[in-house]
């Protein structure tokens, strides 16, 4: 059962708990080259770059390099030191990004000093002048130890402040705390989630951002530092701001000017956005807003992957420089990690993420391409026969990190829970549509739970979990006959993590 909580008194971080994760997400990066000779692809016509835009953002923007290259400059590890916290093994090096904590659209600085199992991080702030602000508060990811105590930390997508999760080692059993900007110091919003890994409540999950943490020997971020405030356009001086995402819970930071044609313009909720040789940065940043925002149906046009296939979907978008809007045919990769847009005239978006099947959670694989989320079919009821569930679908073998990829009965986008090699040898269903299942409930004998499912597990590499053995059968699409005596919902966090487990059935 998953718990949502609002208080008032401080929880205060769990000492000794570190990440569920290395995880990959908004940050600040280098900006592509600037223009291009002719127009771009969406009507409007390359000018020269100006990453600091005018004006009084262009005076913060600056101010704070300056600041942020100072903290840079001068970190030792017992900046990182907490009394009472846990003991931290540092390797010597550090790494930081930044992300907008308070919705002043000006980026905070945060530095994590990495260690052997736990790292502890810090944030950095500074007021308009550029005078520092250094919170007390210590946030820590890691790992105790295989199938230990864990924690991970994430932005807010809202950029309301910083996410901290904690992960109790054995139980699947998982902590969110937001802490947000009071003052000078980071405090206890009092929402905090309490839930099983393998249940993520949905508002939690829109509201992390992941991080991607880059060497403080890299200056590329800070160099590209922009202060989004409510100046102009900086290349014409008119001319509207890329358009707010339609579900308003989407993160985005555009590190370059959107006059820019082609190259890196930045990220949205994650994503990297790069812009084709003739593309503005401000139509490519307006077209994965809305590609990120929508459900995308299969793509029946490109060979499916072991990971769950690739998707597709057809979006408009607006230019920022000439207000005219343009339809956008977008597909994700068979690999699930990077998606393609082309359209308008000759215009060309690319939108990646880093992992194995990470853009996999847009496609609804029973909605047609470009299906509006309210829109969606609604999952099967379980299929019996004489008393029997009727399980059909596809053997699929994966690795660790594509069982991590796929959504509903994993935890999408952590890592994994005790550390396994990333190679093949899970062996589950992928139903060919999502079925209602009752299934026995792990730790609570006589207990059973009904659950709406997308894969069940067949096999690990530790053994059949079946009384079928699936050799041979990767690749086939199968039917499989079982009861709920045969069907069993874990409570531990091996993987797959919270996946139900065919313990026993007959192939049809």
């Amino acid at each position: 059962m998953v718990h949502y909580l609002r208080r008032t008194a401080s929880l205060g971080h769990a000492t000794g708990l570190a990440a569920l994760a290395t995880v990959m997400a908004l940050t600040v990066t280098a900006c592509g080259s600037g223009g291009t000779s002719g127009a771009s692809s969406d009507g409007s016509s390359p000018t020269a770059d100006d990453d600091s835009g005018s004006g009084v953002g262009a005076q913060r923007a600056e101010a704070l390099k300056k600041t942020y290259r100072g903290v840079l400059g001068d970190l030792t590890t017992a900046d990182f030191d907490e009394p009472g916290g846990p003991g931290i093994d540092y390797t010597g090096d550090f790494e930081y990004t930044l992300a907008d904590l308070n919705a002043d659209r000006a980026p905070e600085l945060l530095v994590k000093a990495d260690g052997r199992g736990f790292s502890p991080i810090r944030v950095y702030g500074a007021t308009e002048d550029g005078t520092l602000i250094t919170p007390a508060k210590i946030f820590h990811e890691g790992a105790s130890s295989a199938g230990g105590s864990r924690s991970a930390v994430y932005t807010a997508s809202d950029s309301s402040g910083v996410l901290q999760t904690d992960l109790t080692g054995g139980t699947g059993e998982a902590m969110s705390t937001l802490w947000a900007f009071d003052g000078a110091e980071m405090a206890d919003s009092g929402q905090v989630w309490n839930y099983r890994l393998d249940q993520t409540p949905q508002d939690l999950a829109a509201l992390r951002t992941e991080i991607s943490w880059i060497s403080t020997d890299d200056s590329s971020a800070i160099d590209s530092l922009v202060v989004d405030g409510a100046e102009e356009d900086a290349a014409s001086g008119e001319g509207p701001r890329p358009t707010t995402a339609r579900s308003g819970a989407l993160s985005v930071n555009a590190t370059a000017p959107f006059s820019q044609i082609g190259g890196n313009c930045g990220t949205v909720d994650g994503a990297t956005i790069t812009a084709g040789s003739v593309t503005s940065c401000g139509f490519a940043m307006n077209v994965a807003k809305e590609a990120l925002g929508t459900t995308w149906g299969p793509d029946t046009a490109s060979p499916a992957g072991a990971n769950g296939g690739a998707g597709a979907t057809t979006v408009t978008a607006s230019s920022p420089t000439t207000s005219t809007t343009y339809t956008m045919s977008c597909v994700i990769g068979s690999g699930g990690g990077t998606a393609n847009c082309s359209g308008g005239n000759n215009a060309q978006v690319r939108i990646e993420k880093a992992g194995n099947g990470s853009l996999l959670y847009l496609v609804d694989e029973n909605s047609s391409p470009g299906a509006s989320p309210g829109h969606q079919q609604q999952p099967t009821p379980g299929n019996t026969v004489d008393g029997q569930m009727v399980l059909t679908g596809t053997v699929v073998d994966m690795t660790p990190s594509e069982l991590m990829a796929v959504t509903a009965e994993t935890s999408r986008g952590v890592a994994t829970p005790n550390g396994e090699a990333d190679v093949k040898g899970y062996l589950v269903l992928k139903l060919d549509s999502p079925q209602q299942i009752t299934a026995l409930k792990s730790g609570s004998p006589g207990s059973v739970w009904e659950k709406t499912v997308s894969y069940v597990s067949l096999a690990t590499p530790l053994g059949s979990t079946s009384s079928i053995s699936w050799t041979g059968y990767v690749g086939q699409h199968v039917s499989v006959s079982t009861t709920t005596d045969g069907l069993l919902f874990p409570s531990d966090t091996g993987l797959p993590l919270g996946m139900a487990r065919l313990t026993a059935g007959e192939l049809q």
